[in-house]
C-alpha cells in the first residue's frame, strides 16, 4: 500500500520531461551511430577499391614485364 502512496506522489509532468529527454538521447545516439557505421563502411569500400586498383594495375604492370622479357 506504501509503494501505490509512493507512485501518486510522483510528478508526472517531471516524469514525462525526463521520459522525452531519455528517448531523445537514445534516438540521437542510434541515429549517430548509424552514421559513424555507415561512415566506416564507407571507408572499408573506398579503401577496398584502392587495395583493388592497386592490386590489378601490379597485376598488368608484372604481366606486361613478363611479355616484355619473353
Amino acid at each position: 500500500m506504501n509503494l501505490f502512496q509512493n507512485f501518486k506522489d510522483v510528478d508526472l509532468v517531471s516524469l514525462h520531461a525526463l521520459l522525452r529527454s531519455l528517448l531523445l538521447l537514445v534516438g540521437s545516439g542510434s541515429v549517430l551511430w548509424q552514421l559513424l557505421l555507415g561512415t566506416w563502411l564507407l571507408l572499408c569500400r573506398s579503401l577496398l577499391g584502392l587495395l583493388h586498383r592497386f592490386l590489378l594495375s601490379w597485376l598488368l604492370l608484372c604481366l606486361w614485364r613478363h611479355c616484355y622479357e619473353l
